[in-house]
């Protein structure tokens, strides 16, 4: 599901206008720990190729017909996409990889003050959609929402979603072990 603009982080650089701008002409507008940074390079890359080729369909640079209008501007069930710029792929891939989806391997991860079957609990219920992120990825008042909108997000794909205890053993590890924990964090 999409987010808002707003909710993107680091919300004073020119990214998210950037995303607001280009990624959503063909779909929400998605967080950037959807990936690691490695994967946003051949994500953006595969993405600004989409752009740039509808982006010359549009404007008539396409070889062959497009339905029946060739050079008139977009056919039937056609976006009218705009590709960034050389200036502004580099801005919005350095954005998109300086807010990836930091990972962790499940071993590296921290016990806690909850205990090694809270972080067992993470580890297991938050690698079933994505990597697993670093407890470090979020503040600890961060972590609820985060959650919560995981939790949501497994509804809507029909994943095995966490029971409301789950959700709060989860929060729980996370906040004892993310920056900004009472216990000082990793």
């Amino acid at each position: 599901p999409a987010i808002a603009e707003s909710a993107l982080p680091n919300s004073s650089s020119p990214g998210p206008g950037l995303m607001a701008d280009y990624c959503s002409q063909c779909h929400g507008i998605q967080s950037p720990g959807l990936h690691t940074a490695e994967e946003w390079d051949a994500t953006a890359t595969r993405m600004f190729l989409r752009m740039e080729h509808m982006a010359n369909r549009r404007r008539g640079g396409h070889r062959g017909r497009c339905g029946g209008r060739r050079g008139r501007g977009p056919g039937p069930g056609m976006l009218e996409i705009q590709a960034p710029n050389d200036a502004e792929r580099a801005a919005l891939l350095d954005y998109l990889q300086t807010a990836a989806l930091v990972r962790v391997d499940a071993g590296d991860i921290p016990s806690g003050d909850t205990g090694d079957t809270s972080a067992a609990l993470f580890a297991g219920a938050c690698s079933r959609c994505h990597a697993l992120p670093s407890p470090a990825q979020h503040p600890a008042s961060e972590w609820p929402a985060v959650v919560k909108r995981m939790r949501g997000n497994m509804r809507r794909m029909g994943t095995q979603e966490i029971s409301d205890r789950q959700e709060r053993g989860i929060v729980s590890y996370l906040r004892s072990v993310s920056p900004g924990s009472q216990a000082g964090g990793p």
